[in-house]
């Protein structure tokens, strides 16, 4: 498991590499709280200042955000506990995604270096610029 705190800019201010042994999400969520905690810490962060948790997972999710059809690899991530298990471990909102489009979101945010000639960029300017007139 990766845990990361990032700031607000999407600056990478500390990262955790942990090797989970567990598939309850109980545990899981623990740890990562645990790891969070210990970075904050370090960092001299309040823990309230923190806005905010998004967790990737394994998994597709349903019409409904909190129905999560757990990857056979980690099958007591089924019903929702994952969701329900981190947004138990920590004191902020949390969202849970499902983890390849969280990597999607990430590259596309992150790892383009020329936004300007991006289409979705483009398309999306192009029409609030046609629905402004």
């Amino acid at each position: 498991m990766e845990v990361v705190v990032i700031d607000l800019s999407g600056s990478i201010l500390a990262t955790r590499s942990m090797e989970v042994r567990t598939g309850r999400p109980e545990e899981v969520a623990e740890a990562a709280q645990t790891a969070v905690d210990d970075m904050l810490a370090e960092l001299s962060i309040l823990k309230s200042d923190v806005l905010g948790i998004g967790v990737s997972v394994p998994g597709n999710f349903g019409t409904a955000s909190n129905l999560l059809k757990a990857h056979p690899f980690f099958p007591a991530f089924e019903d929702g506990r994952a969701i329900e298990a981190f947004q138990k471990a920590f004191d902020v909102p949390c969202h849970v995604e499902n983890d390849g489009t969280s990597a999607a979101l990430g590259e596309y945010v992150f790892a383009s270096e020329n936004v300007v000639h991006d289409p979705l960029f483009l398309s999306t300017s192009v029409m609030a610029s046609a629905a402004a007139q």
